[in-house]
């Protein structure tokens, strides 16, 4: 009874606010944190530390100067390894959550629960995907907790007139650091006016004295904001993100304002409801499996019956509903002004990846904003909890399958890395590899780096040794065609890319076989290739492979994990290298061990080599059975079986057993050139 009765009277003190957001950060962002790796932007900054030192980092992008600072700094506390940098991109994501509660507690002392239901939905806002991007992304998040911060302190300066000036420096200080990191957040800087107007003392002040006040209060943060603008307009017209609505409003300046409000209108709508319908994307038994769906609504469940037991026996607030059109009021202004860095550089706000990067400087207006409306909508506080812990719940389960992904993205990453060092053991320098896009979240850009990284001993001067190119992505722009020897020069931040298209290898990885160094000769009929590979063929030039290399390719175990048992493709990849070496023997031997496997060959086509392999040692019953298999395993790769055979014919004497197999081929497969 005592227990009951404990219960009962149970009430979370605002204290008890830290723990809640930390728990819940780590249900949303945590689960799989040991599994993540380095996605999209993080190879790049990741690569220059490794290979230049991290002090190479620190003036890398000139128009975020705080921005290299920060990745130096953090290269030399985290170094290379994923799992830490996840875990500061986690922690700034709780301290962010946590810098805003505070400044919503410093606004309205009085709504301490609002204010602890506005930092939920801060903190698993399910607009921003890409927090496990976490090397790109704790800059971003590093620079919203100094705005934050230095949003509360200004709230204090104002709150505390005997400690203004050192709370205003202060402010102004931790302005400075995240405007000079990411210019993410020069809109919200604008909402500095409604906030001081919200936390004024009116008292015995006409208008005009008022106004007064709130400039007195604003004007040093305005001073260093204009100061910074005008700073990157000038540096804007040389580097990325160039500020181009004020050259256009010179032009048309009725029709450029008009198209901007109504990208604004629609970025407004799609950063509030679309983001927030997200979370009700709910996984299917058949994509995901049965036990993953189950791990998904028991987090869902669990997640929103502790939020809303939480929150029901949380400290009331004064019920008073005048408050709810201050947050829509303030929430729709941040809305607004959050978007303006993005709108001024024709940046496209969007929800999908990478773009969704976009919605950060949102996430303030938009909890402000959905909490606003539900108050004063809703009346009954246990309805608005519900639809909260519910809202929560789902919102957790969002982050759970988004984490799945990335962590789908890092095993296809890291196979694709691995199987390619298993199949080229060395590399001529400017090397061009052409591949299909992969199907992971980090693109042909952000891939050179760890192939550079993994394959260069030294870097020469400002020279790139290789690059990636996506030819879905590249044909037509940085790689104008297929049908010339045609240059290929690529600016990789500091560094310089030089080759040619006859320089070049082709590759081709689509995630569930395995990784295929395209042959000129073997893979023309290979239907397992796409149209856009086949096209590349003839400019696969596999004498760029160094098949006897010094240099032994080893994977850095703390990036890339450690090395896994050999298994199919790892035979298959090592395979086709003997191949490339003429080594017919060890070609055989190779398949032998591979066939004990239980793992065997994911598609038919990666069985043609030990066709060869067979057909070179005299092994010529055993071509022959491998071939008719294969055919009938896929009967697609016929035509690349009987291509193969053609070649067999033409490099082997001739012998009895080779006119017995090659006339049982012709036959059975109907090959019309045997």
């Amino acid at each position: 009874m005592k227990i009951i009765e404990r219960l009962r009277n149970l009430e979370f003190k605002k204290r008890s606010v830290v723990f809640g957001l930390l728990i819940l950060s780590i249900s949303a962002y945590g689960i799989y944190i040991h599994w993540m790796g380095f996605y999209w932007d993080d190879w790049p900054w990741m690569f220059f530390s490794n290979v230049m030192g991290p002090q190479s980092l620190i003036g890398i992008e000139v128009h975020r100067p705080l921005s290299g600072l920060f990745m130096w700094f953090g290269a030399e506390l985290f170094g290379e390894t994923p799992l830490y940098w996840q875990i500061i991109a986690l922690l700034l994501r709780f301290l962010g959550a946590l810098a805003f509660w505070w400044v919503l507690i410093s606004i309205w002392p009085q709504k301490i629960e609002r204010a602890t239901w506005m930092a939920f939905l801060f903190l698993l806002y399910p607009g921003f995907t890409q927090q496990f991007v976490a090397v790109n992304s704790s800059r971003h998040l590093f620079a919203l907790v100094m705005f934050l911060i230095s949003l509360g302190v200004m709230v204090w300066a104002i709150r505390k007139p005997q400690w203004y000036w050192p709370f205003t420096i202060l402010g102004l200080i931790l302005s400075s650091i995240g405007i000079l990191t990411t210019e993410y957040y020069y809109g919200l800087e604008l909402i500095r006016p409604a906030v001081i107007w919200l936390v004024m003392d009116f008292e015995d002040k006409t208008r005009l004295e008022q106004f007064r006040a709130l400039f007195k209060y604003w004007l040093p943060y305005l001073a260093f904001l204009v100061v910074t603008f005008f700073w990157r307009y000038i540096v804007s017209q040389q580097v990325n993100y160039r500020i181009t609505l004020i050259d256009k409003m010179g032009s048309t300046p009725f029709d450029t304002l008009i198209k901007s409000i109504s990208t604004a209108f629609i970025d407004f709508f799609h950063v509030i409801f679309t983001a927030w319908s997200k979370i009700f994307t709910f996984p299917s038994i058949e994509e995901v499996g049965t036990r993953v769906t189950i791990y998904y609504w028991l987090i869902v469940l669990i997640c929103a019956i502790l939020v809303f037991l939480y929150l029901y026996k949380f400290r009331r607030d004064d019920p008073a509903r005048s408050w709810g059109w201050e947050a829509i009021l303030l929430g729709t202004i941040s809305i607004f002004v959050g978007g303006l860095p993005f709108w001024i550089t024709n940046i496209d706000i969007k929800l999908v990846f990478p773009a969704d990067r976009t919605t950060l400087p949102m996430v303030f207006g938009v909890s402000l904003l959905l909490i606003g409306l539900l108050d004063l909508l809703i009346r009954p506080r246990t309805i608005k909890i519900t639809l909260i812990s519910i809202l929560l719940g789902l919102a957790v389960g969002f982050h759970f399958q988004t984490a799945l992904s990335y962590r789908v993205d890092w095993i296809h990453q890291v196979a694709f890395i691995r199987q390619l060092t298993w199949r080229i053991p060395g590399l001529e320098d400017g090397t061009a590899i052409l591949s299909e896009e992969l199907q992971t979240r980090s693109t042909d850009n952000s891939l050179t780096a760890p192939i550079n990284w993994v394959y260069t001993q030294d870097i020469s001067g400002n020279l790139l040794p290789y690059h990636l190119l996506y030819l879905d992505l590249r044909l037509g722009s940085s790689l104008p065609g297929l049908n010339e020897d045609l240059p290929i020069s690529y600016n990789y931040r500091t560094l310089k890319f030089q080759g040619s298209l006859d320089d070049a290898i082709v590759v081709y990885y689509n995630g569930s076989d395995c990784l295929r160094v395209v042959h000129p000769n073997y893979d023309t009929q290979n239907p397992q290739l796409p149209e856009l590979i086949l096209e590349a063929v003839p400019h696969s030039n596999l004498d760029r492979i160094v098949v006897e290399s010094d240099w032994e390719v080893n994977l850095p175990v703390n990036v890339f994990g450690p090395s896994p048992e050999p298994d199919w493709c790892y035979f298959f990849e090592k395979a086709d290298l003997a191949r490339q070496r003429g080594d017919w023997q060890h070609v055989v031997a190779l398949g032998e061990k591979a066939s004990s496997l239980s793992d065997s060959l994911h598609d038919a086509s990666e069985g043609v080599l030990f066709i060869q392999g067979y057909a070179y040692t005299d092994q010529w019953t055993n071509a022959v059975k491998l071939s008719k298999d294969l055919t009938k395993i896929n009967v697609e790769v016929r035509p690349m079986v009987c291509s193969i055979w053609e070649d067999i014919t033409n490099n082997t004497e001739p012998s009895v057993e080779r006119e017995n197999a090659v006339q049982n081929i012709k036959e059975v497969l109907n090959c019309p050139q045997l």
